[in-house]
């Protein structure tokens, strides 16, 4: 059986956040500032957060774009930050728990690399490897990886004409709360799979593979997963250690094509779902039948503590 094209699998994401890349890769950072000098994240005018300046620049493209939307990372005076030796406080405008969520799993990874090698990066610019073989080192000296898989689920919600327009907002909710816990990582493509009639392995079946031969498992919970406040959009992520085990070398390679290149994958699906019965139903939307149609947007990346 011919294995898809690695190509094939998910296509190349659009370059959102150039000016957060060039603030990051433009120059050597290790040897112009310290980067084991803490900064804090200031979220939502509430919450503070202290982290090192190493482990803010080690997120992913994929993961600084839901922290500074706009492409800048601004300081607290509403500035642009580009010296990173003075800046001290920078906002950022995120879900706490996933901000918590991102800052404990990369904490940890950066706790695995060598004590030598914390707070500064090697850029492959400066090897004199080609880049592919630089990556593939750096994943084989020990540098911890990790794969950086997020889904943005847009749901809409085909009403009942007869049903009032006060009952819309509840109904919505209600959709909401029952898509969330649906945790599985991979209900998406299995929708995807169980629709399709094709006898031969199709690109989702390969990238679920490679996903579950790398660290995740077929039955993966998304272990951040939340209900847009204002907004039918439920956002997930995980991230997993990449794991390189016997036989999935080959694979492992692929999933490094990613490495500093988001990429996304975006699919339709519908189904019919049943409201709970809901206590103090005012809008008198409990056991009704109503059509979801639902939009999935996953962007893969892997990150590689220490290396850009």
């Amino acid at each position: 059986m011919a294995t898809p094209d690695v190509s094939e699998l998910i296509t190349q994401a659009s370059t959102a956040t150039a000016k957060i890349s060039a603030l990051s890769s433009s120059s050597d950072l290790s040897v112009h500032y310290d980067l084991s000098k803490p900064i804090r994240l200031h979220n939502n005018e509430t919450d503070v957060v202290t982290i090192s300046k190493f482990l803010l620049l080690s997120l992913p493209e994929s993961i600084m774009i839901l922290l500074f939307p706009s492409g800048s990372i601004m300081d607290i005076n509403g500035d642009e930050v580009y010296d990173w030796n003075n800046v001290t406080d920078v906002v950022v405008s995120f879900d706490a728990r996933c901000l918590d969520y991102i800052i404990d799993c990369y904490s940890e990874q950066i706790g695995m690399l060598d004590p030598s090698k914390q707070n500064k990066f090697i850029y492959t610019a400066d090897l004199s490897t080609p880049v592919a073989t630089s990556v593939q080192n750096a994943v084989r000296d020990q540098h911890p990886t990790l794969i950086c898989l997020r889904e943005d689920l847009d749901y809409y919600v085909i009403a009942p004409k007869s049903l009032p327009t006060e009952s819309l907002k509840p109904l919505r909710l209600s959709v909401g709360k029952m898509l969330v816990e649906n945790r599985s990582v991979f209900l998406g493509l299995y929708s995807k799979l169980n629709a399709s009639k094709s006898s031969t392995e199709s690109a989702e079946q390969y990238l679920m593979t490679m996903l579950c031969t790398s660290g995740f498992d077929k039955n993966e919970p998304w272990p951040y997963r939340a209900l847009d406040s204002g907004r039918t959009l439920i956002s997930s992520l995980a991230l997993k250690h990449l794991q390189i085990v016997d036989g999935s070398d080959v694979t492992a390679s692929r999933l490094l094509l990613f490495w500093q290149r988001p990429a996304r994958k975006c699919w339709w699906d519908h189904q019919t779902m049943t409201i709970p019965q809901i206590e103090d139903d005012t809008a008198n939307i409990s056991g009704l039948d109503v059509k979801v149609h639902i939009r999935r947007v996953w962007t893969l990346e892997i990150s590689i503590i220490g290396l850009r």
